[in-house]
């Protein structure tokens, strides 16, 4: 990514910043379900509102070491879950540059994806089954509706206006 020169008003010395990524998030029908009814767990919430935060400045990194692909070449592959709690993530797919698409299929217990003590194989195709057939992603938040805007992180109200209840 270019650099760009940003002097400061004395005239001195200037100072490099690097421009801001474009990083655009939108939702299947299936991340505004499980929101839902995640909508009173404050815990949960709190670190969903912490993940947007971190990759709106740095897509491409790691949301802390529990932020990885699903790992082999079963049905969940090239999907992505980042924990949200001990027992709780978000499950995601990245795409594109400027901006980096970020689409959000949902929030689920590893017990959920079939992916527990004891796995559950089966339980992850289909899980994997209906991700890929989502195909109504909104955006998270208005300010995401606009390829070139670089928006803010939504606020808590906004994301669950987001949800039909």
């Amino acid at each position: 990514m270019a650099k760009q020169r940003n002097t400061n008003q004395r005239g001195t010395a200037p100072q490099e910043t690097t421009p801001k990524r474009l990083v655009r998030f939108v939702g299947a029908d299936t991340y505004f379900q499980t929101l839902a009814k995640y909508s009173n767990d404050a815990q949960v919430l709190q670190a969903l509102r912490n993940f947007i935060a971190f990759k709106r400045d740095n897509p491409l990194q790691q949301a802390g070491g529990k932020d990885r692909p699903y790992i082999g070449s079963g049905p969940l592959a090239g999907y992505i879950h980042a924990g949200l709690t001990r027992d709780i993530s978000i499950v995601y797919t990245i795409s594109g540059r400027d901006p980096h698409v970020i689409k959000m299929f949902g929030i689920y217990t590893h017990a959920d994806t079939g992916t527990g003590t004891p796995g559950r194989p089966q339980l992850s195709k289909v899980m994997a089954n209906s991700w890929a057939k989502q195909t109504n992603f909104k955006p998270i938040s208005q300010l995401d509706e606009s390829r070139d805007s670089v928006p803010a992180l939504p606020l808590l109200q906004e994301l669950l206006e987001m949800v039909e209840l």
